[in-house]
């Protein structure tokens, strides 16, 4: 969750892994302190997956072992989940069931979809999104690139007899596969975890999240979806990295049972600090600060849970404060009255983190002010909540002028992503830039 230098990358290159969905997650945490957000689900959706992550109490969470390739890897880090489903993911049909299938497979940026241009003959999701009507076809994409409506429209009209059904159910069908997906995902990373989801909001970012977070963001039980800083949609990754100091963290594995030895606790802790100072000094790190941590559970479980470790000497007081904070981060987790102390507890690690302090990130913000939104055009869009094809208005997200609120069905276009307002829903704008779609009721307008 730290920068660190090339060196030390070049040494320990397993410490790079997924640094960029890393990244964008510990600037939201970062990001989200400073604005208010303490509870929230991160969603980055690309070309070829979805990246979902928590931060909980304006921490990220941390997991011990990850897949990489389909090998575990033993290496503490940022916790990210991912699934393939993004912009990129194929639309196929099972040959033994006859069924419609997405993903995990992608296309890519080369050929990339269909609609592309590059030789490319998959069906995919942004294929669908075009046939849909959320995407325009009209606007120029980077680099020029202009998508071609008719070319996806032919293949899904092919795809579609396949399965029976017209090209708007078939592509409307896609979205609702992907974004199932999407939507189990999310589910796995909170509630299989012990968190709710209806405490949270859910921030989405990446190209792709602004037309599908509102559909798989409603089923979640969240209320709000933060699209953050406005169209940073595709370089949020990048902005978090900008955000990130210097770290490294130090590891003791321990076996230490409640009553615990405190003499080999001290000397564990006393260890990592001195080599948590040395680098430091080593590496000219100014105004450094050390973040505690422990690894724990209750005698004859399985799984730690990490816990925040106390600072100061280590004695009975400490020994009181880590059993405290074990209780309330595990009831935290697993429920009020899930702890139970009496069973004893085991320490199996003793970790520290040196940071250099960051510089306080610069938000800018605007007075509020009742903004006038005016579309700069429409077009016909399929809604699945209606099963039907209706003209819609069509914003231009740069030119909204303090708050503002749009009722959809609407389309909010911005240089980098275009965010579908899905019937019964409403998009604002809030005085950092944030554009917020309030999803809430929408199961009631779709049961």
């Amino acid at each position: 969750g730290g920068l660190v230098p090339a060196a030390e990358a070049r040494r320990h290159p397993l410490n790079t892994v997924q640094s960029g969905p890393v990244a964008g997650v510990v600037g939201s945490a970062i990001i989200g302190r400073h604005m208010g957000f303490e509870n929230i689900i991160i969603t980055d959706m690309g070309g070829t997956t979805l990246d979902v992550a928590t931060v909980v109490e304006g921490e990220v969470s941390f997991s011990e072992e990850n897949e990489l390739e389909r090998q575990r890897v033993y290496l503490r880090k940022v916790d990210v989940e991912s699934v393939g489903a993004g912009g990129g993911s194929v639309a196929w049909v099972h040959g033994d069931t006859g069924t419609l299938r997405v993903g995990p497979r992608s296309a890519g940026a080369m050929p990339g979809p269909i609609c592309y241009g590059r030789g490319g003959t998959e069906i995919t999701v942004t294929d669908a999104d075009l046939v849909l009507g959320v995407l325009d076809p009209n606007r120029a994409l980077a680099g020029g690139l202009r998508l071609d409506v008719d070319a996806s429209v032919r293949a899904m009209t092919e795809l579609g007899a396949r399965v029976g059904m017209s090209p708007l159910e078939c592509a409307a069908g896609i979205v609702e596969i992907i974004d199932s997906r999407m939507e189990d995902l999310i589910r796995r990373v909170t509630i299989q975890r012990g968190q709710d989801p209806r405490g949270f909001v859910l921030w989405a970012y990446g190209g792709a999240s602004g037309a599908h977070a509102g559909l798989y963001g409603r089923h979640i039980g969240v209320e709000e979806v933060v699209f953050p800083l406005n169209d940073t949609a595709s370089v949020w990754s990048a902005y978090g990295m900008s955000l990130l100091s210097h770290a490294r963290t130090f590891q003791a594995n321990a076996l230490l049972r409640t009553p615990f030895d405190l003499d080999r606790a001290s000397v564990l802790v006393a260890s990592l600090k001195e080599q948590a100072l040395a680098y430091s000094e080593a590496h000219d790190m100014d105004d450094v600060n050390l973040t505690w941590r422990a690894d724990m559970k209750y005698s004859l479980q399985v799984f730690e849970v990490e816990t925040e470790l106390p600072g100061g000497p280590v004695d009975t007081d400490w020994e009181d404060q880590l059993m405290t904070n074990f209780q309330q981060t595990y009831e935290s987790r697993f429920g009020e009255g899930s702890g139970y102390a009496e069973a004893g507890a085991v320490l199996t690690a003793l970790r520290v983190t040196v940071h250099a302090r960051a510089s306080e990130p610069k938000l800018s913000t605007v007075k509020p002010s009742e903004g006038k939104a005016e579309p700069s055009g429409r077009r016909q869009v399929y809604w699945s909540e209606i099963g039907a094809t209706e003209d819609t208005p069509v914003y231009w997200g740069p030119d909204f002028v303090g708050s503002v609120t749009i009722w959809g069905p609407a389309i909010a276009e911005y240089p980098n992503t275009t965010i579908a307002v899905r019937p019964d829903q409403t998009l604002q704008t809030d005085s950092f830039g944030n554009v917020i779609l309030n999803v809430k009721g929408s199961d009631d307008a779709i049961s």
